[in-house]
């Protein structure tokens, strides 16, 4: 449990300590009952004294009722009147019993949390060395780089090249292009798929900064996650420092997915659209895609079935590639990378939001039956792009216990919030789910 918050084995100091204990806590908000001094933390549990009317949560001492936001935003402030401002950060949990305990034994013992939560739940503060999570090493660097490159590649190669019209871009693997010596032929669909392309990258990685900035969260460089099928996965990013609030965390996981889903269904209309009524000889300068990809999205298949009636009809005649305006191959491709950056995996947009709305132990049980079930579609036979996906986060570095908690975790998404979450989660689930039958919808 602890792991997100302290990157590396700080320890407060005797006297940082001592200073916490006379200048931050008291009897006028929060009295801690005991210190508990860990490698990497101090812990303070102990008594909320901040007591006011109306509702709220019992104190298991005084039996009165606790502002939790009060004496969390009273602390915070006297922290930064005191001489450890800059030096130390406080993280308040009002219920340690909402944790996850099997995780808080394997980092502090099974005794001093567990000893003050066997008489009740004691709210506890979190004390912490304020100091900026390492920088990437080497290695990483260069797996950032490989993975940049891999991806430019991959995106160049879907955009420019003549085998972009005759090769299966969404298959798995590497295509041979030993049949394609002659490179001077530029598709004519090259630029408009590639600047496509462009604006829907350039538009999702800036709407997360965007939030980023809005929210005052601090974000590290992009993981890239290349793939030969969509060129550029790019849907997570590092927490510089703990974010202030879990409506911070919302916010900058949500925006990215917001974007690339809103923008890519637009775009894939907009291109069926133009799709439907092209004449034969404007079709043929569009660029080729395999059918399976509608018979494989629920969304995509019905979308079609609306507003390009003709394929329909192609797709009816068991035809293995169709032509489609760029618009739509891009937001198609779209769909599928947003619709994956929802899953609820390790530091993905999806499961940090899914942490942030539910807590992290309704994300982590999510997340293991996600994984369980993606073999099945594998087994099937069915599109097994998202069981590699899902078998290359979670054997990577990119994993939720070293993932950064909110320093404040009492601020929540609302209802609204937690609604959006949903809708974008079903969303992406729908984009997975086969199209039984074009007609269906119609």
């Amino acid at each position: 449990f602890f792991d997100g918050y302290f990157p590396e084995p700080l320890t407060l100091s005797s006297e940082e300590i001592e200073t916490l204990q006379k200048e931050v806590f008291g009897w006028d908000c929060f009295y801690p009952r005991k210190c508990q001094v860990y490698d990497g933390a101090v812990l303070f549990p102990g008594t909320c004294t901040k007591v006011v009317k109306g509702p709220g949560t019992f104190n298991r001492n005084s039996k009165q009722q606790v502002d939790f936001d009060k004496v969390n935003e009273i602390v915070q402030e006297k922290l930064a009147r005191s001489s450890l401002a800059g030096r130390v950060r406080l993280h308040f949990i009002k219920d340690p019993r909402l944790q996850d305990i099997e995780k808080m034994i394997e980092t502090t013992g099974p005794l001093g949390f567990l000893e003050s939560m066997e008489k009740g739940p004691d709210p506890v503060f979190i004390a912490t060395t304020r100091t900026e999570i390492t920088p990437p090493g080497t290695k990483t660097r260069v797996g950032q780089v490989g993975g940049l490159l891999g991806s430019w590649v991959a995106l160049v190669f879907f955009a420019l090249l003549p085998f972009a019209a005759q090769y299966n871009t969404f298959d798995a693997g590497i295509p041979d292009l030993s049949a394609y010596q002659d490179l001077s032929y530029t598709p004519q669909y090259a630029m408009d798929t590639f600047s496509t392309f462009l604006y829907l990258q350039a538009g999702t990685w800036g709407s997360r900064r965007l939030a980023a900035a809005l929210t005052g969260t601090k974000l590290g460089p992009l993981f890239w996650l290349p793939s030969w099928q969509l060129g550029v996965y790019g849907p997570w990013q590092e927490f510089r420092e703990p974010p202030r609030t879990n409506n911070a965390i919302f916010d900058v996981s949500i925006a990215a997915p917001l974007f690339a889903f809103s923008s890519s269904l637009f775009l894939l209309a907009e291109g069926l659209k133009f799709t439907g009524e092209a004449s034969q000889e404007v079709m043929q300068t569009f660029p080729l895609v395999p059918a399976q990809l509608f018979q494989d999205s629920l969304i995509g298949g019905t979308l079609a079935g609306v507003l390009a009636p003709g394929c329909v009809d192609v797709l009816g005649a068991s035809t293995s590639l169709l032509h489609l305006h760029p618009s739509a191959v891009v937001g198609l491709a779209g769909l599928y990378v947003a619709a994956l950056s929802m899953l609820p995996l390790g530091r993905t947009d999806g499961a940090r939001a899914l942490r942030a709305c539910w807590g992290r132990e309704v994300s982590e049980t999510v997340q293991f039956f996600l994984i369980l079930f993606s073999i099945v579609p594998l087994i099937l036979g069915n599109l097994d792009l998202q069981f590699w996906y899902i078998l290359l986060i979670s054997g990577t570095d990119i994993n939720s216990s070293r993932d950064l908690l909110a320093e404040n975790e009492l601020d929540e998404p609302g209802r609204a919030k937690k609604a959006l979450h949903a809708l974008l989660t079903v969303l992406g689930l729908v984009v997975f789910l086969p199209n039984f039958g074009y007609r269906t919808f119609l």
